[in-house]
């Protein structure tokens, strides 16, 4: 099994052909995409569902600029309240850890 196609089978792919396109021109990012899941399971449960969507964002400052990263968006029925007391333990513990090998290229969201 690929990376990416185990990728898939943990994460939903919101637009499947631009986040395989941008895992092709970032593959560092792909044993952290690993990483994230174990530790975003570790922090909210098994229960949690995972999904991955690209995102393109012109900036606003410069017509020429444009930033793209992916995000994880994380799907849980843990009160919202508790989901964001684990993803600040999430962010000071995990995220900051990998921060150097992040480099903006991926974030987090909540999603219902």
């Amino acid at each position: 099994m690929t990376s990416i196609t185990y990728l898939k089978s943990i994460f939903e792919f919101q637009n499947e052909k631009e986040i395989i396109n941008y895992l092709e021109n970032n593959e560092d990012l792909i044993p952290l995409l690993e990483e994230a899941k174990i530790a975003l399971h570790s922090f909210f449960g098994d229960l949690v569902s995972l999904s991955l969507e690209y995102n393109l964002e012109l900036e606003q400052y410069e017509e020429d600029q444009q930033m793209e990263y992916l995000i994880i968006f994380i799907k849980s029925s843990i009160y919202f309240d508790l989901f964001m007391q684990q993803l600040r333990k999430f962010s000071d513990q995990w995220i900051l850890k990998n921060s150097d090998k992040i480099k903006g290229r991926f974030a987090f969201g909540h999603t219902h």
